[in-house]
């Protein structure tokens, strides 16, 4: 197979792709910021949750043993 047949195969196959619709295409975009955003703050708030409690059992453990 040479260099030239690829490309002209390559290209063939481009032109059977079904290319998404810019309207589309910007509302899945969308979806997938806001999904990010919504994860993102989520491991957030987990974060803050686990530090609080670990700064917690520390506080007590100091007042108990220290």
């Amino acid at each position: 197979m040479n260099v030239f047949s690829y490309i002209s195969g390559f290209k063939g196959e481009v032109r059977k792709i079904s290319w998404t619709e810019r309207k589309e295409l910007w509302k899945l975009t969308r979806i997938v910021l806001l999904s990010m955003f919504v994860f993102g703050f989520s491991v957030y708030l987990v974060d803050i949750l686990f530090r609080e409690a670990l700064l917690g059992v520390m506080n007590l453990l100091g007042k108990i043993f220290g």
